[in-house]
């Protein structure tokens, strides 16, 4: 009997030291943004309307911001939900991609399309093929780094478009720094790709393809680090890139030498 009153008191104990409580639930993917120093935001994603609506703290409505997604494609993305990033108005400005997938050369490929607005909606950059953005911190101020995937042949051509911001250098959400490392670079055998397990998803490929876009590798993408024996490829001494498809259209491009 004592036993089962210690059981007892303890469980009791417990209960009330709980700290996990669910505060309100979204119908749509979400998230928590600090959209200016100090302000906090929630914001969703409505695929089948193309908006992006935005939450006070409260969870009580703040604003609905619309967004042109051609015909044919699908809202995939928004990111970098802020005040003062792209220019120096008070209004919010997004950046946000879209997608459709087409047969071409007899593959399935995710045709992508980027945009950045203000809430009124007017369009301050549109990228055509724009399937992936960062922002980055440099010495003179913050860049977007937007990224273009062009299907070619049965790989993506990836071209990295660097914009200069209108913006302060106020806090944004940040890519990790870390996410993915290579190493050794340059590299003469079993080449190490070290990339944030979070990252990978069901069906995330590792391709490494020479400057002529000639395919050399391509093998399942798996958390933590993956090897490639370098010395069983057939390809001379030089520059080579490694893309990373983690699973659901965010590619990383990298690149490292060959001895």
């Amino acid at each position: 009997m004592k036993n089962i009153l210690l059981l007892a008191i303890l469980f009791s104990g417990l209960a009330l030291n709980a700290q996990v409580t669910l505060e309100h639930s979204y119908s749509y993917s979400g998230t928590l943004a600090e959209i200016d120093e100090g302000e906090y935001k929630y914001y969703v994603m409505d695929v089948p309307l193309n908006e992006c609506r935005i939450y006070n703290e409260d969870h009580t409505l703040y604003k609905t911001i619309s967004l042109t997604v051609p015909a044919g494609y699908y809202l995939y993305d928004i990111q970098f939900v802020s005040r003062k990033t792209f220019n120096t108005d008070e209004s919010i400005e997004l950046l946000y991609i879209y997608y459709k997938v087409e047969v071409i050369n007899s593959y399935s490929v995710n045709v992508y399309g980027m945009k950045v607005v203000s809430e009124s909606g007017t369009e301050l950059m549109s990228l055509t093929d724009g399937g992936y953005a960062e922002l980055i911190k440099g010495s003179d101020g913050m860049k977007l780094l937007a990224y273009q995937y062009v299907f070619y042949d049965y790989y993506y051509l990836v071209y990295t478009n660097i914009y200069t911001l209108g913006g302060t250098t106020k806090s944004v959400p940040l890519q990790p720094e870390n996410s993915l490392s290579i190493y050794p670079n340059p590299v003469t055998g079993i080449l190490n790709v070290d990339i944030d397990p979070l990252m990978v998803r069901p069906g995330g490929k590792l391709e490494i393809s020479d400057m002529s876009g000639r395919n050399l590798v391509r093998q399942p993408l798996q958390p933590g680090i993956n090897r490639v024996d370098m010395e069983r490829v057939v390809a001379p001494a030089g520059t080579y890139i490694l893309n990373i498809i983690p699973g659901e259209g965010e590619q990383i491009t990298n690149k490292f030498i060959k001895h």
